[in-house]
């Protein structure tokens, strides 16, 4: 069995309705810190188009794509596939 920190880092490869959602998100942020002055912080990307990969810690993607993971709703990643780096992946006794 491997056990696997969520604070890691993963890859995902975007579908039309994931890069949508991160889009939307990621201007929803960049608005908020404009609007409230703060200049010195560095604009959330807000141009993904399907097949972009996209990273984060797992547990913020859980976090932005959770609510939309529906039975017979759009798959936010293509192939409702995660990419893990092995060296993230540690052994443990069962």
């Amino acid at each position: 069995m491997k056990k696997f920190n969520i604070n890691n880092t993963v890859k995902v490869k975007l579908s039309i309705t994931g890069a949508k959602v991160i889009n939307m998100k990621n201007s929803e942020y960049n608005k908020f810190f404009e609007d409230k002055g703060i200049k010195d912080i560095k604009k959330l990307k807000e141009d993904y188009e399907a097949g972009d990969i996209y990273e984060n810690q797992l547990w913020v993607i859980m976090n932005e794509f959770g609510p939309g993971f529906l039975v017979g709703g759009q798959a936010p990643f293509i192939n409702n596939e995660i990419y893990f780096n092995d060296k993230n992946l540690k052994d443990v006794e069962e």
